[in-house]
């Protein structure tokens, strides 16, 4: 080895630390200046002695660190962040008044990381704006941060009646749902998802730095049209912050289309062991794993109404899992009847794939994979003969085959036997897209409704050979199931909030029937009761709810954006609704608004499935084109 070598590591290491003290300095230097710029623009502010002196303590507290990169890696940051709030405080004239309390409003496609500082141009104050249908929910969020003091008495937090100019309640406050959010851990990093009501009090530490709030309102159908008004105050203490809330209300209610467009599927095995536990886990408003794998939801039927009320679960036949089937003997209990007449469908048996077999659902009678399929074939006609019997023989009847894995003759045999004897309609599921278009072809004459899983959809080809089996007849719908972060439609909370809601706009792209999401409670015991909760291999994907020892349930931020991107099929489905009307009437409308309709129904903005415009901004406008032309063919309409 060359003496030079030793004596030139020998001399940076020496050198390093006066070096980076250097850098450091010029830092603190640019900071200065930066905040010379700033500070008299506060001269009349009541509060610029207070920015003075926490100015200089940052300074002074810069200075007199120790560049020690494990104990302090970066010295100037107390700096850096107040000299950045001080700046977003500067560009707005109307908050550089008194008071340690402030908030901005932010998107809710936008994911608010509390532990960040506050970086860039931001619009402090100002007024949430919101603009919904009848029977719409939409969101926001409201992030608030004490400018240089702990706010130690706990928050109150009191939202007021949305009335309009008249002074006439249009909304009351109780409409307006508050959510405080919190973190969990994903692939080793914190992310802000489950919504909790419970933690709206706590006092806010500055060392905490921004604290997200999120906002979600419904509009019932039938709400007046026009502009409503109201507020959110935040109070600690002697500080508050009120926070206007202006809505607009369309003058309309959003219809839900016929055909069912949007599933979650409940985790299968809180439905098998809910009868014999419910009761008492009820009573003692705790979670309850019966095995390590499979933890069970005591709030189950509470679950199910809110996810209903959502509009994540609508009770479709694409729902696998029909609620409390005994599954050891396929035999309909009353409350799969109930459901039949409820939603005129019914799930005559849901089969596991064949690999599956042995571990799962064996129950000891069955020597053979064939006997087991006999007893299925039995049961499924048993179970139309008891529809018949209580005047349920007409309604959609539906058998599901889970997870095909393999060309397996028995199955297709027994899947046409079924069909054959009861008149069910076949729905099947694959989720190997290594295995090619071989896997499905021995189906194909006997399925009726295929879901593939989202990994098919980024290969051109098998997109390609999907689309074919569309025109042909098949019903197609997509299984969004631990997904890869790479593919469009991402449900995993590590993902930006587009990516999370832009999946409807595409199902409307490509005629998708269905989305099935994979699971909303597949809580790992272990991974539940860690601190913070981890969300395990799927990055919250089959995490679209979170267990909570009180509610049983919380809300997350995924499932709400899933709810605002159901609507946007919604109003998708109502403008083509609309448009077609209006071409049946032989309605004459202006050669743009036909053009700038069939452009929107298209989808043409989206590419790909894998490409499309990332940003938030970008979305909306998308919404604000679809508004725009509801709205001009609705008053054509009125005119014809």
């Amino acid at each position: 080895m060359s003496k030079a070598l030793p004596l030139l590591l020998a001399t940076t290491f020496l050198l390093f630390p006066l070096m980076a003290k250097d850098i450091f300095n010029k830092e603190i230097h640019y900071l200065e200046q930066r905040l010379q710029r700033v500070l008299p623009l506060f001269a009349d502010s009541p509060a610029k002695d207070a920015f003075v002196q926490e100015t200089q303590e940052c300074i002074q507290k810069a200075l007199s660190r120790e560049w020690d990169t494990e104990k302090n890696p970066y010295p100037v940051g107390d700096l850096l962040e107040t000299t950045s709030r001080l700046e977003a405080l500067a560009s707005h004239p109307d908050q550089r008044g008194p008071g340690n309390l402030r908030y901005y409003v932010e998107d809710a496609l936008a994911k608010v990381f509390s532990d960040l500082p506050l970086l860039g141009d931001r619009d402090f104050g100002g007024t949430l704006r919101l603009t919904a249908a009848g029977d719409e929910w939409v969101n926001a969020q409201i992030v608030l941060l004490p400018l240089f003091r702990d706010l130690e008495s706990p928050l109150q937090i009191q939202a007021t009646d949305l009335v309009d100019a008249q002074g006439n309640v249009i909304l009351p406050a109780d409409a307006i749902h508050l959510y405080r959010q919190k973190v969990v851990m994903a692939q080793g990093e914190l992310w802000p998802d489950p919504l909790t009501p419970d933690t709206l009090q706590e006092p806010l530490p500055r060392a905490e730095n921004l604290r997200p709030y999120w906002v979600s309102l419904h509009v019932p159908q039938g709400t007046p049209a026009g502009l409503c008004q109201g507020a959110i105050r935040f109070t600690a203490g002697e500080e508050s912050v009120q926070v206007p809330l202006a809505l607009t209300v369309l003058d309309f209610d959003l219809p839900v289309p016929e055909r069912v467009f949007a599933v979650v599927q409940p985790d299968r095995t809180a439905f098998q062991v809910s009868k014999r536990v419910k009761n008492e886990m009820l009573e003692k408003k705790e979670l309850h794993a019966p095995g390590t794998v499979f933890p069970y939801n005591p709030h189950l039927d509470e679950l199910l109404r809110d996810i209903m009320d959502r509009g994540l679960y609508l009770g479709a036949p694409g729902c696998p899992w029909p609620s409390f089937m005994d599954i050891s003997t396929y035999r309909l209990e009353a409350e799969n009847l109930e459901q039949a007449q409820k939603y005129k469908f019914c799930m005559l048996a849901a089969l596991p794939y064949t690999s599956w077999y042995a571990n799962y659902y064996r129950n000891g009678t069955r020597n053979t994979i064939e006997e087991y399929y006999d007893d299925i074939v039995k049961a499924c006609v048993e179970n139309n003969e008891t529809l018949k019997s209580l005047g349920l023989g007409e309604v959609k009847k539906y058998v599901y085959y889970d997870e095909i894995d393999a060309n397996n003759t028995i199955a297709v045999d027994t899947l046409t036997r079924i069909k054959e004897k009861t008149g069910a309609k076949i729905i099947t599921c694959f989720c190997f897209p290594h295995k090619g278009k071989a896997l499905i072809e021995p189906y194909l004459d006997t399925v009726d409704f295929i879901y593939f899983s989202s990994r098919y959809f980024d290969n051109p080809e098998l997109l390609e050979y999907i689309l074919g089996l569309q025109k042909s007849g098949k019903e197609i719908g997509w299984y969004l199931n631990v997904q890869p972060k790479s593919f469009a439609t991402c449900n995993m909370l590590d993902v930006a909030g587009v990516n999370n809601r832009i999946q409807f706009f595409m199902q409307w792209k490509y005629g998708f029937s269905i989305s099935l999401f994979w699971c909303m409670n597949w809580w790992e015991d272990h991974l539940v009761n860690a601190n913070p909760p981890e969300t395990g291999a799927g990055q919250g994907d089959g995490w679209l709810l979170f267990p909570d020892p009180v509610h049983g349930f919380l809300p997350t931020i995924r499932s709400e954006i899933l709810r605002e991107g159901m609507q946007d099929y919604r109003y998708l489905d109502y403008l083509n609704e609309l448009f077609r009307e209006g071409e049946a009437k032989g309605l004459s409308l202006p050669e743009a608004l036909r053009q700038e309709i069939q452009d929107i129904l298209a989808v043409n903005w989206i590419q790909a499935v894998n490409r499309f415009p990332r940003s938030p901004q970008e979305l909306h406008r998308q919404r604000t084109r679809v508004l725009k032309a509801l709205q001009a063919l609705r008053a054509a309409l009125n005119k014809a």
